[in-house]
């Protein structure tokens, strides 16, 4: 909802994501592999906790579903609310402006001409009210238990390089974290480029389907 040809209709709240989710893995059949990036890490654990005949691995790249407020005394931007509500707050009133901040501080090899672009792109493909909408939902979430009890059908994927810049912490508090809050999960360290990257994407699944 809220974004490319689906319906500009809300509410775009978390359990109308996950519901929605679900209703198209049911009329698709699963099992499926979700693959997870942001705040779809939260909704990709709540419904594989749910469904567990309908999802058989989620692959969260360069993050996790974790609470913000699990990241307290971390570095990364994410766990200050005083950021994390001016971002809400820029979102609200300047969406090409907070969406060109995030972009240019999580993807530093980008020129302008390039920056611009995706810009232009990510404004086309989601509305402002979605997005301000799943911003806040996530900044409140807490998936802590679904985390868990999704155990070793969820994948953390990280890189020296990340995925999120600033925002989120570096690789090895990542990886404590994880050992701490989802301890089943398991662990892919890529040292080949950002794991965001879709041949990345596409390799790691693959080895995630052989094993």
């Amino acid at each position: 909802r809220g974004t490319g040809e689906s319906t500009r209709r809300g509410p775009y709240e978390m359990e109308t994501d996950i519901s929605d989710l679900e209703a198209l893995l049911d009329e698709v059949g699963g099992p499926a592999t979700l693959l997870a990036v942001a705040d779809s890490a939260n909704r990709g654990a709540k419904l594989a906790a749910r469904r567990p005949d309908l999802v058989s691995a989620l692959v969260c790249l360069g993050t996790a579903p974790f609470p913000r407020e699990a990241l307290r005394g971390h570095e990364g931007m994410i766990a200050s609310d005083t950021v994390v509500d001016a971002f809400i707050e820029m979102l609200s009133r300047d969406y090409r402006g907070a969406m060109r901040t995030l972009l240019a501080a999580t993807n530093v090899q980008m020129s302008e001409p390039e920056l611009s672009e995706r810009v232009a792109a990510q404004f086309e493909y989601c509305s402002q009210e979605a997005a301000v909408a799943r911003v806040r939902e996530w900044a409140d979430d807490d998936p802590r238990e679904e985390a868990r009890k999704v155990g070793d059908r969820l994948w953390i994927v990280t890189s020296p390089e990340g995925v999120a810049g600033p925002w989120l912490p570096d690789v090895d508090e990542l990886r404590r974290l994880t050992a701490k809050l989802a301890p089943e999960a398991r662990r892919v360290e890529f040292q080949q480029g950002a794991v965001s990257r879709p041949g990345a994407a596409a390799e790691i699944i693959r080895e995630i389907g052989r094993s």
